[in-house]
C-alpha cells in the first residue's frame, strides 16, 4: 500500500477515524465482516450504530458510501434498520452476493471461508444523503438468484417503511425455507 497514494490501512478504533481523516476526505468506505456483536448490550460496538454512522458521515463527503458485506443474518438486518434510521439512501440491496450478477466483487478471505460453507453473504451500498437538499433515493434490490425485484425511483426510500418491511420479510422467508444455516456467531 506504500506504492498506492489514496489508500490507508489503518488499525484503529472506529470511532477515532476523525483523528486521522479531515471532513469529507474520504469518497467510500469498506465495512467487511465486521464482528456482528450479537448481544443486545454489545448493540453500541457495531460498526453500523448511530454513534459510528455519525462518525463516518463527518469523514464522507455529501453522497458518500459505505459498502458493507456480511454473512451474519442479524447484523445485516441491523444494519439495513440503521441506516435507514439514519435517513440514508439504500443504493443497492443483494440478498445473495454470490448467486447474483454483480460483478465488481473484491473476495476477501473471511468471504471466501464463508461462501466455502455454503454461506449467503448479504452486501448493501448505502449513501448519505445531501446537508443541502432531500431528493430522492433510487435502490435496487436483488432476490436469492440475482435478479432485481424493482428497478425504479422510490421517494425517499430511506423513509419508505413498506420497503424496508419487504425486504426484512423476503430475508426472513428465504431464511426459514433454507438449508443454508445461519452463521456461526463469532
Amino acid at each position: 500500500a506504500t506504492d498506492v497514494p489514496n489508500i490507508k490501512l489503518l488499525w484503529v478504533d472506529g470511532s477515532d477515524l476523525t483523528n486521522y481523516f479531515e471532513n469529507g476526505e474520504i469518497d467510500r468506505l469498506y465495512l467487511n465482516f465486521s464482528d456482528p456483536w450479537p448481544k443486545k448490550r454489545h448493540e453500541k460496538r457495531r460498526l453500523t450504530y448511530k454513534s459510528f454512522l455519525d462518525t463516518f458521515k463527518r469523514i464522507l463527503p455529501d453522497h458518500g458510501e459505505i459498502h458493507f458485506k456480511t454473512d451474519n443474518r442479524g447484523l445485516f438486518e441491523y444494519s439495513l434498520v440503521s441506516f435507514s434510521q439514519y435517513g440514508m439512501k439504500l443504493n443497492g440491496v443483494w440478498l445473495d452476493l454470490h448467486a447474483s450478477d454483480f460483478e465488481d466483487n473484491v473476495m476477501t478471505e473471511y468471504e471466501q471461508k464463508f461462501a466455502n460453507k455454503g454461506q449467503v453473504i448479504y452486501r448493501v451500498e448505502a449513501a448519505f444523503k445531501s446537508k443541502i437538499n432531500n431528493e430522492k433515493g433510487h435502490a435496487v434490490f436483488f432476490d436469492f438468484q440475482g435478479n432485481s425485484l424493482n428497478n425504479e425511483v422510490v421517494n425517499d426510500i430511506s423513509s419508505n417503511k413498506m420497503v424496508l418491511r419487504t425486504l426484512l420479510k423476503t430475508i426472513h422467508e428465504y431464511k426459514n425455507s433454507s438449508s443454508i444455516t445461519r452463521s456461526e456467531e463469532r
